[in-house]
């Protein structure tokens, strides 16, 4: 029983990892946690759906259809909403956020509806081996998350938009006197936290077999949960917290019950933050 859940818990710890390296991107390049990026996230999972069921695209183009398009978004959002203020103080950046995450979750519900699609895209195939069982959504949802985390990671320490990244991530005015394009860097992130934050609502909603409106504040809560658990800013830590949340989750719903795993997995992270307040691999920032 505790080999399944560690298996479950893998699984739902990848995608919260995904999420939450939207979150962790963001807090990296601009100091302010997006709270609308479980629901811009969500869109994706939405648009995917919407390909499928009334467009007639296949899976593939459609994924890429909901991805793209989210991504578009999560960039428009960042130069009508947070460009224009980014020198005003991380309140109003915050409450603006907050804003978004309203006016996408309420735009969802107008559009596609307030109940819950069945999203059923793949004939499930399942294998069961010592008392475990695995299905192809494991083994999807495992494979695509371990591939774009490791990109990721390549891509922030091996190019040079990623290294503008990063840059930016250190010192903005300094990186913008030595030529990087600070605008187009900071876009840049968005795209491609808002492209991992659709990929992974998606493979939420193959997991679920559904996607419904509260699906984004749900795993958005978690995810970034798991991006101050394991250290905000930091990506390596990001994806350390979503699998932890994943696994506490998935376990304490076993050794107690369903209707506390999620609070248990949010004590785990405040607990955390008591003694290690920079999250399990952040930094301490030292003030003088």
């Amino acid at each position: 029983m505790i080999a399944q859940q560690l298996i479950n818990g893998l699984t739902l710890g990848v995608l919260y990892a995904l999420l939450a390296l939207g979150y962790t991107l963001i807090f990296g390049t601009l100091s302010f946690i997006n709270f609308a990026h479980g629901e811009v996230s969500l869109l994706g999972a939405y648009l995917a759906w919407f390909a499928i069921a009334r467009m007639g695209l296949g899976v593939i183009p459609a994924c890429i259809f909901g991805v793209v398009i989210t991504s578009v978004v999560g960039v428009v959002m960042e130069r009508v909403g947070y460009k224009p203020i980014r020198t005003a103080p991380k309140l109003a950046m915050i409450t603006v956020s907050v804003g978004f995450s309203y006016i996408v979750q309420t735009a969802i519900q107008l559009i596609f509806g307030t109940q819950p699609h069945e999203f059923k895209v793949m004939n499930v195939t399942s294998w069961s081996f010592a008392g475990i069982t695995i299905n192809s959504i494991h083994i999807l949802v495992l494979i695509v998350s371990i591939i774009l985390m490791v990109s990721l990671q390549l891509f922030i320490h091996y190019t040079k938009s990623g290294r503008s990244i990063r840059a930016i991530s250190m010192d903005q005015d300094t990186a913008g006197l030595m030529g990087i394009n600070v605008n187009a860097t900071i876009s840049l992130t968005f795209a491609i936290g808002s492209a991992l934050g659709a990929v992974s609502s998606i493979l939420m909603g193959m997991y679920y077999a559904q996607v419904y409106p509260m699906m984004g504040t749900s795993i958005g809560n978690k995810a970034f949960a798991a991006a101050v658990l394991g250290g905000s800013g930091s990506i390596p830590g990001a994806m350390l917290g979503g699998i932890m949340m994943g696994l506490i989750e998935s376990i304490a719903g076993t050794v107690l019950n369903t209707q506390v795993r999620e609070g248990v997995a949010f004590v785990v992270m405040i607990l955390i933050l008591i003694f290690k307040p920079s999250g399990i691999l952040g930094k301490e920032v030292v003030k003088d």
